[in-house]
């Protein structure tokens, strides 16, 4: 075969695979991003019904240092794969330390324990089929027991939506070991065996439910300190499935003398349980040791909906073109209900709506949407989608996704390049690539070949 077929065959089968896609993330980093190749049933698709969500997203981390000392720092580093056909936006980044459990003699060896979380990254963007890469320092905490932990990944939406992982059921999306040095022998902590909801045993990873407004959760807390401990206990509740600032619904503060060697019960009490689902967070701190767990509660008489995704199939938004909003919803029940109304709207910069449509659903448990959205001039980001639900319950659910411009990742959806336009671009480029390397490979020259870049998150 001669050179300049080989060229044009080449150029032909190998263009489409040369696409590069701008992707911003937190603290409005800008890099370029190679497209990754689609995996089974990674595409968009609207099934009628829907489970948990339509996301499909994948992170891995880097290897790296494993030991660490308590009281020092350990950078982790990995990446983060978006396989669906849809960017997504308005992420956070959250890390839990888990203590492992060893066959050891004592309470706190064959105990699980969460000793810390903190939220890395926010403001987290990734465009369709792209790999995004993150690092962040992490500082262990100096009260850490010596022994083996496991650093666990989450990829939460707006703080609403389980992108990647799940939180609240203990699903990591990644995870990474740490073994952490140290003199510390002794500690406090939560006996999750103890864990109760109005007197009934419950566990953090599934779902207490009550049929009453009223409800008191009680665990006990042990001390494996030879003398008596001060501590304090912070509860935080939330309604819904997520640790959000604008999901708070009540607080407590109080404050525990811990007896030596022995368990301590506390209890937080909450008379105001109205909608379906519900998020309990006690934090114990003790010194420079935390400990902390979560715990869902349900009002299994209340029927409300239940946002599971939502997003825009294309960002930028471009003036003039057709593009869709799309999501899903369920209810928390397995009755059948009535009607479901939901409201679902565009928000510009100033608040003022810029595309409102209204639609409703008779007689689903659960039910996928996808809504034309036709797009004008006015359209300037950041947008905010907003969607509301309601059924009979009468209790409206809210959820939003911002879609942003920070790094200069789209611009005014009037002087947005058409998606057309920019395959045309990457045609060309790919061409150059492919022309550039046969080439070289004629002429016999040995030049390594260049990896992608994966753009910083």
């Amino acid at each position: 075969m001669s050179s300049r077929r080989l060229i044009f065959f080449l150029a032909f089968f190998l263009t489409p695979f040369f696409s590069f896609q701008f992707v911003s993330a937190a603290s409005g980093l800008v890099a370029t991003s190679t497209a990754i190749a689609p995996v089974l049933n990674a595409r968009f698709s609207v099934p009628s019904t829907c489970l948990l969500s339509n996301y499909l997203v994948r992170a891995t981390f880097l290897s790296g240092n494993t030991q660490v000392s308590a009281g020092g720092n350990v950078t982790l580093s990995g990446t983060i794969s978006n396989y669906n056909g849809y960017p997504v936006s308005d992420l956070s980044l959250v890390a839990r330390v888990i203590k492992l459990p060893k066959r050891l003699g004592s309470s706190y060896d064959t105990a699980t324990d969460t000793v810390d979380r903190i939220v890395p990254l926010t403001g987290i963007y990734i465009n369709a089929s792209t790999t995004a890469s993150f690092s962040f320092t992490y500082q262990v905490p100096l009260g850490l027991v010596t022994g083996p932990y496991q650093v666990q990944l989450f990829l939460n939406g707006s703080d609403q939506f389980a992108i990647g992982g799940n939180e609240y059921l203990g699903q990591p999306l990644a995870t990474y070991p740490l073994a952490v040095t140290g003199t510390q022998t002794q500690t406090s902590f939560f006996d999750l065996s103890t864990l109760k909801v109005n007197s009934v045993g419950s566990s953090a990873q599934f779902l207490s439910t009550i049929t009453v407004p009223t409800a008191t959760a009680s665990v006990d807390i042990a001390n494996t300190y030879t003398i008596p401990r001060n501590a304090t206990i912070n509860w935080y509740l939330y309604n819904g499935n997520f640790i959000s600032p604008s999901a708070l619904v009540a607080t407590e503060t109080d404050a525990v003398s811990l007896s030596p060697n022995t368990n301590s019960l506390i209890s937080f009490t909450y008379d105001n349980f109205v909608h379906a689902k519900y998020l309990l967070v006690g934090e114990l701190k003790d010194g420079n040791k935390e400990s902390m767990f979560s715990l869902r509660i349900g009002r299994s008489d209340v029927v409300e909906p239940s946002v599971r995704s939502l997003y825009i199939k294309n960002f930028p938004l471009v003036s003039g073109k057709i593009e869709a909003v799309a999501g899903c919803i369920t209810e928390n029940s397995s009755n059948i209900v009535a009607t479901t109304t939901v409201n679902l709207s565009l928000v510009g910069q100033d608040g003022g709506p810029l595309w409102s449509t209204n639609i409703s659903y008779a007689n689903i448990i659960s039910r996928s949407f996808e809504i034309p959205l036709t797009v004008s001039s006015g359209f300037l980001a950041p947008l905010t989608l907003v969607i509301k639900a309601t059924n009979q319950s009468g209790n409206p659910v809210t959820s939003s996704v911002v879609y942003s411009c920070v790094g200069n990742r789209c611009s005014s959806p009037s002087s947005s390049i058409s998606n057309m336009t920019m395959t045309y671009v990457y045609i060309i480029i790919g061409l150059i690539i492919v022309v550039f390397l046969i080439v070289v490979f004629v002429k016999k020259k040995k030049s390594p070949q260049s990896q992608p870049n994966i753009p910083s998150i």
